[in-house]
């Protein structure tokens, strides 16, 4: 199994909203990066953080929808994932 929560564009951009700290930072995906995981897990909220680095439009500008490059990078995670699944060594059933 696959899981790919998505972030949101709050998620990605907090760190560069203007005087940021008034708002609640957003905590969803600290958590679930410390919780133990018996799937495969799809750091989306890693790779979107890491493309904004460089390009700045990783969601479209007047929607929250991902931009192509966004989308390309995600899909080329999903598909370095299921290139490397022990399909012998997984468990289906928790």
């Amino acid at each position: 199994m696959i899981v790919l929560p998505a972030p949101d564009k709050y998620d990605i951009y907090y760190d560069y909203i203007e005087n940021a700290p008034k708002y609640p930072r957003p905590v969803f995906f600290d958590l679930l990066k410390q919780m133990p995981k018996r799937y495969t897990y799809i750091d989306a909220k890693r790779i979107l953080t890491d493309a904004v680095k460089s390009h700045k439009d990783v969601y479209l500008y007047d929607d929250t929808h991902w931009s192509p490059l966004a989308a390309e990078l995600i899909a080329k995670q999903i598909d370095h994932e299921i290139e490397n699944i022990d399909h012998f060594n997984m468990n289906p059933h928790p």
